[in-house]
């Protein structure tokens, strides 16, 4: 059997300096992007994970468990200095997306992809997640950007574009490692497998993959196994069930399960809110056997309806210049790896929304993302005569993202402003915040300074409740609970819709045995 020729150890100093080239071609844009336009968080996901890890907000010291990212991503974001008064968590955010486009921008390019058919990708993929980063996005993006890396090694034999996709995938999976391994099962018919089994280079990129992987997931499982974190982890392996997948609605039709284990409907309604303030509500032994005796709670009986409305939210607005892009790059461009590509992610879609989350768009993107580019990365555009085709399909698909993505910012920005006018009222320091009530983008966006953060102390109702180094989870322990709060003469203010806040008056009169007093409601305008 004929020996595999390995790579070059080094690739020639021109390279590097085509790799430097691709890092100022896309970081002075975005540099000018963030100067000239303020971007906002997407999602509050990523201003609660700030928080937690640097402390201020909902979190009264800080920590690198941010629970939804591992916590390896949670050290480096706390290494990272404040510049400017910019946290570390900003700034990991964007270096990741600098790294992505600059990857994307080299690879493409030597992929054969023309300037601009590579700049127009960019600017389709890249130009809503600077605007409006989310960190799933990001994770999303790094595994896409990893792909492309791997295709780059079998097409050129570059040792250093094999470690650069193995580092983006390990990166990819300590920002968001289930959007990961979604990316990486839809791009299987992509990779390119002949090259990545010869030689000894991919060998022990995949070995250090594997190690890396392994001793980050033991970290990980390390940092939370501690007795600090019981209540968050006993709750959180059950709660997903009714805040994520619409258990409670189903309890709530069971009138006989839910009163053997002494809860009410309002109790289920609560909990389905992110209500944990109370651990006889939120107790994860009884909330387990009212599952156990609902049955398989996971396979529902409208799971084929909401399969198919997982699918047809690919055709949210947000998606189509890239949703359209990527069609027509793959009937432009036909391959099978592409339209295998295609059937796995229809499959993974349709497969989420049966298990209850259709239509979660910050997952769709990057599976999207990676269809778009797939086309591109078989090295065959530079070979065809469809070449003025594909160059007006990108640019026409990044000029209508360019305008939406714009759009969005400007609609975010002006109920931002909104948001921060409504606020003038409310007292600075400690109030409890329930819900999306409290704007948690306008008035943490990524470039606030550190300095802004310490104007309110949050005792938040929601996903970091009992995360131990929250402000709820402190004021428990020194006897000032939201349940104590609640019994109070002098009152306490909280931030919470008039529907929350009406399950709340149920809650005291069934709960605490108490009629409400007068409420003056904080009124927030709400997008």
């Amino acid at each position: 059997m004929p020996r595999v020729a390995e790579p070059l150890a080094q690739p020639p100093a021109s390279e590097w300096r085509q790799w430097l080239g691709a890092l100022l071609i896309v970081l002075l844009p975005v540099l000018a992007l963030c100067t000239l336009y303020s971007p906002r968080w997407e999602t509050n996901d990523d201003v609660g994970m700030a928080m937690l890890a640097h402390g201020y907000g909902m979190a009264a010291v800080g920590s690198p468990n941010l629970v939804f990212s591992n916590v390896v991503w949670g050290y480096i974001v706390r290494l990272l200095p404040t510049l400017g008064g910019i946290d570390g968590y900003t700034l990991a955010t964007f270096a990741a997306l600098v790294l992505v486009g600059t990857t994307l921008l080299h690879c493409l390019r030597r992929l054969g992809n023309g300037w601009v058919v590579t700049g127009s990708v960019l600017l389709l993929l890249l130009l809503r997640p600077v605007l409006l980063p989310q960190f799933t996005v990001n994770a999303g993006l790094l595994a896409v950007a990893a792909v492309a890396c791997l295709c780059l090694y079998a097409h050129a034999r570059r040792v250093p574009a094999l470690w650069l996709g193995t580092t983006l995938l390990f990166l990819s999976g300590m920002v968001r490692s289930h959007e990961c391994l979604l990316v990486v099962l839809i791009a299987l018919p992509l990779l390119p497998w002949h090259a990545l089994t010869q030689g000894h280079a991919p060998r022990w990129a995949a070995a250090a993959l594997c190690v890396a992987l392994l001793a980050a997931a033991l970290l990980d499982r390390h940092a939370y196994a501690t007795p600090a974190w019981k209540d968050f982890n006993d709750l959180n392996l059950v709660r997903a069930a009714f805040t994520d997948f619409g258990a409670g609605d189903y309890l709530n039709k069971r009138p006989d399960i839910l009163a053997r284990h002494g809860y009410t409907t309002n109790d289920i309604e609560l909990l389905s809110r992110w209500f944990f303030a109370d651990p006889r509500i939120a107790d994860p032994v009884a909330l387990k056997a009212m599952l156990a005796e609902a049955g398989t709670m996971p396979l529902r009986e409208n799971g084929l309806a909401t399969g198919w409305q997982g699918i047809r939210a690919l055709w949210h607005p947000n998606l189509l210049p890239l949703l359209i892009a990527a069609l027509l790059l793959g009937v432009l461009l036909p391959s099978r790896k592409v339209a295998a590509a295609w059937l796995l992610c229809a499959l993974a879609v349709f497969a989420m929304g049966a298990l209850g989350r259709p239509g979660v768009l910050r997952v769709y993107v990057p599976l999207i993302a990676l269809l778009t580019v797939a086309p591109l990365l078989l090295g065959n555009a530079g070979r065809t005569g469809r070449r003025p085709a594909i160059l007006a399909v990108v640019t026409l698909a990044a000029l209508a993202n360019a305008w939406l993505s714009a759009a969005a910012w400007q609609t975010a920005q002006r109920a931002d402003e909104q948001a921060r006018g409504d606020l003038a009222s409310l007292p600075h320091g400690s109030i409890v915040v329930w819900g999306a009530t409290f704007p948690y983008e306008a008035v943490y966006r990524p470039f606030t300074r550190a300095a802004e953060h310490d104007r309110y102390r949050l005792y938040a109702l929601g996903a970091f409740t009992l995360v131990p180094n929250s402000v709820a989870r402190h004021e428990d322990r020194a006897g000032r609970g939201f349940v104590g709060l609640l019994q109070r003469r002098e009152g306490v203010t909280i931030l919470a819709n008039e529907q929350r806040l009406q399950w709340l008056d149920l809650y005291c009169r069934q709960r605490l045995q108490g009629e409400p007093a007068h409420r003056e409601h904080v009124g927030l305008r709400h997008r």
